[in-house]
Order: structure tokens, then sequence, then C-alpha cells
């Protein structure tokens, strides 16, 4: 994701998985995880977008990112980076990239 106000600064993940998780903290998330739920629906919303170009999705999408933002942020840009593993290596594509958005403007 890109934030702006003026100049766009590099990119940075904004829903990043956990590097570790305990075991306690796996058999919890087994019962009880609605931060997990709401990623999987970022990805539902990620693969609709780019298989069929749903307007919804992109729009859900921006509202989702948007929400996540810093409050003195007006400006954002978002794209979806798929992972696909190939040969032991991680290979990643970017499959879609959104016009500069204001926040609040969906």
């Amino acid at each position: 994701m890109k934030l702006g106000g003026g100049a766009f600064s590099n990119w940075s993940e904004r829903f990043p998985l956990p590097d570790y998780v305990s075991l306690w903290q796996m058999l919890g998330r087994m019962l009880w995880n609605p931060d997990r739920n709401a990623q999987l629906y970022l990805v539902s919303l990620s693969e609709r977008l780019v298989e069929t170009g749903s307007d919804h999705a992109a729009n859900e999408l921006a509202r989702r990112v948007a929400q996540a933002l810093p409050a003195d942020v007006t400006t954002y840009q978002f794209r979806l980076v798929f992972v696909q593993r190939q040969d032991g290596q991680l290979l990643r594509f970017v499959e879609y990239e959104s016009d500069v958005l204001e926040v609040g403007a969906i």
C-alpha cells in the first residue's frame, strides 16, 4: 500500500500474517479468530477482483483498506500481490494496482 498526501512512500504490507504462532494461540484460534475470518474475506474479494474485475470487490477492498489507515492519511493506493511456490521458491506477482484513492470517497 502507498500512503499519500504528496509524494507516495514505499509500498508496505497492510494485513501481514504473524511470523510465529504458539501452540496455545493456535488452539485458541481454532475456536475464535475473527481477524483471520476478515483476512480470508479479503482473500476472497481479491481473487474475485482479479478473476472477474468485479466492481463490488474493488470497492469493498478499497473501503476495508481505508478503514485500516492512520487518521492523517488523505489518499492511498493499494495493490494485490499473489504468491506462488515454484521449484522451492516463492514467486510474487502483482495482479492488480488501484488508482490513487481518497479516503472516504467510497
